[in-house]
């Protein structure tokens, strides 16, 4: 099965491939730098897309004159209103090593391998005729301040008309099993025992289901199409599958997307950001911050101001962030109970925040549950959290004042949990060791 673009973007199917000749340097091979990204204007939201071709070059290391093709993209700068039709990619960045260099506009650029498998894989496709946004290669990622710039679009780029469809990428090693989906015959009698099902159970177990920034990318496509190695699945074909496939309470985690999608809420979902972290905040991405930014597209964030994505701050600054936006418009959090600490300390710990920070912080909203409990009833006493930078020290406000835990109860208290786990440490290996002397 090959992509196949939608009827009202009239380009065949049947396109062949461009195979453009390059010039080569004095030593036959393809001349290029290092790649160097031209800037956006950011008063025109301005975003980057690339169309994606074969190169023919000279072999490496090939004293003859033997050529090989090898993959290149022409990234080109657009306006998001005005940008042509062009498909985004929804895939996991994957392990840093090993990577692959291609070629962007005549440059060398380093791309790691997932990407890379998904590059000479579509190249070969006759579906690719379309402009493609990719972040790894459209943003960036070595300017924090690109990166603020066009995660916070990230939404619209997802979202916007001329986005003609979503690829979700399940990368090279799904291609068996995608084979296996498409080639068992369904049968509504043995659909629990069939080949069909199991195959469905396993393309769940995909990490792609397990990375947090798909949410918004797959709840806000138009069209989703899958790519698993050259296999192309129906997004609708799966979601099918899925329904049908488990038993209420049985479905794999990953089946939370498309019941929602299936529900109708792929196109900007209103979720509170409290719903979004509830649902959303356990699934994986490589930097903590996008915990929050990676779902600042589906949810209503009141608080502009607070919702800016900035990756110079530091973990405790948003998460201070995330709780002062939860808490209601009057920065009030009456119904304050033993069960928001425990909410809050479990974002904390899906955050990352380190040991010592997330003690401190810990011990701060027991002071403050405790203060809550002495003013029961009164809803005029809280509530601001912040975190002091330069001290590393958490803190509330009350009445215009701050309050600042104490970090020497703080240490005291790691160092006797650390010194307790360390002795019940040992007190096990001296139990494993007796048993083993005795087996």
């Amino acid at each position: 099965m090959t992509y196949q673009a939608e009827a009202e973007i009239h380009k065949s199917d049947e396109l062949p491939h461009t195979i453009l000749l390059h010039p080569f340097n004095n030593h036959g091979h393809f001349a290029s730098q290092p790649y160097t990204y031209q800037p956006l204007d950011r008063s025109k939201r301005q975003f980057r897309l690339f169309i994606l071709h074969l190169v023919q070059e000279k072999a490496k290391n090939d004293a003859s004159t033997s050529s090989c093709l090898a993959v290149h993209c022409d990234l080109t700068i657009h306006n998001i209103d005005s940008a042509p039709p062009y498909i985004a990619l929804s895939y996991v960045w994957g392990d840093t090593s090993p990577t692959q260099v291609i070629h962007v506009n005549g440059q060398q650029f380093v791309v790691r391998q997932n990407l890379f498998d998904f590059l000479t894989t579509f190249v070969h496709d006759c579906g690719n005729v379309f402009h493609l946004w990719v972040d790894q290669i459209c943003i960036d990622q070595t300017s924090k301040s690109e990166r603020n710039y066009q995660v916070q679009m990230m939404s619209d780029i997802y979202s916007r008309r001329n986005c003609q469809c979503v690829i979700a990428w399940l990368g090279l090693e799904s291609k068996t099993v995608a084979e296996q989906f498409l080639e068992s015959p369904y049968s509504a009698e043995q659909y629990f025992e069939s080949p069909y099902r199991s195959a469905t159970h396993e393309l769940l177990l995909n990490r792609y289901f397990t990375r947090l920034w798909i949410v918004q990318e797959i709840l806000l496509a138009s069209r989703i199409r899958i790519l698993c190695g050259d296999n192309w699945i129906v997004w609708e074909q799966l979601t099918d599958a899925v329904m049908h496939a488990f038993l209420p309470g049985k479905v794999p985690p990953a089946g939370w997307i498309f019941d929602i999608r299936q529900a109708g809420n792929q196109r900007k979902p209103q979720l509170s950001l409290a719903e979004a972290l509830a649902q959303f905040a356990w699934m994986g991405c490589q930097d903590p911050r996008d915990k929050f930014y990676g779902l600042l597209g589906i949810v209503e964030t009141p608080d502009s101001s607070r919702a800016r994505v900035d990756y110079s701050k530091s973990l405790e600054s948003i998460f201070c962030d995330i709780i002062n936006i939860i808490a209601n418009p009057s920065h009030q959090v009456p119904s304050f109970t033993t069960e928001t600490i425990v909410e809050h300390m479990r974002l904390a710990r899906d955050m990352k925040l380190d040991d010592r920070s997330a003690l401190q912080l810990e011990l701060l909203y027991h002071r403050l549950y405790k203060r809550v409990r002495t003013q029961h009833g009164t809803r005029s006493w809280l509530v601001h959290l912040g975190y002091e930078e330069s001290s590393k020290r958490w803190w509330y406000e009350h009445d215009g004042k701050r309050h600042f835990n104490n970090d020497r109860f703080a240490s005291l208290r790691l160092e006797v949990e650390r010194t307790l786990s360390f002795r019940i440490d040992v007190w096990k290996r001296k139990l494993l060791v007796l048993l083993l002397t005795r087996a």
